[in-house]
């Protein structure tokens, strides 16, 4: 059987409010459901039914066809020749990436409140702590949510479960660009502030998203 040639190239985002109802998802990732708690469960057929929804919208095929293989706590798989995908979610809301190339993509409520200046001590470069030394107070919880963004969102586009060099990414707003010394890889990374949400996207791919919002 042949490969699928992905004849679309670019990235697709979609940005889905958890109040809808849930979408199809197959009978293997039912069985993985039965074994979570409920609110797990919950978590996993909403995401992985969206998933299912949003590619069949892009590639005009049924929901149930879309070849994805996830795991709960691992980002999906698809299969060879149908691009990467990519999802994230907080507790009211879940967005979607998909690419021709790699992608990786976190989302955060805005208003998330988190010990900042601990996460900011602990996990940060030496740089990015002279950063947000500069800062006024105000502005110090923002700084260190949207780097974590910029983190997770380089991450998932770029490493391997339980690698820890999520903490060696570094963000040059300038530029939007992501880089990482020690895999000596750059990144573009766009941020997306829509409503009460802030969405990370760090991509192969120069900022060409298009966003759909449902």
């Amino acid at each position: 059987m042949r490969k699928r040639q992905i004849k679309k190239v670019g990235s697709a985002i979609w940005f889905f409010q958890k109040n809808h109802i849930n979408r199809q998802i197959n009978s293997f990732e039912r069985k993985i459901s039965f074994k979570l708690s409920p609110f797990k469960a919950q978590e996993y057929i909403y995401s992985r039914g969206y998933a299912r929804y949003a590619l069949s919208e892009l590639f005009n095929i049924d929901p149930l066809k879309v070849p994805m293989f996830s795991m709960p706590g691992e980002q999906p798989i698809l299969k060879d020749g149908w691009g990467n995908i990519s999802f994230s979610h907080c507790r009211d809301a879940i967005t979607i990436a998909w690419s021709s190339e790699k992608i990786g993509i976190d989302l955060e409520r805005s208003d998330r409140k988190f010990d900042y200046e601990k996460l900011c001590q602990k996990y940060f470069s030496k740089k990015e702590k002279i950063n947000y030394e500069k800062l006024k107070y105000i502005d110090k919880r923002l700084y260190v949510l949207e780097n974590w963004i910029m983190k997770e969102a380089s991450f998932k586009c770029q490493s391997k479960k339980k690698s820890f060099d999520i903490f060696d990414w570094e963000w040059d707003k300038d530029s939007n660009l992501c880089s990482n010394r020690k895999l000596n890889k750059n990144l573009n990374f766009t941020l997306i502030k829509y409503k009460d949400w802030s969405i990370g996207i760090s991509s192969e791919l120069r900022n060409n998203h298009i966003i759909c919002v449902n």
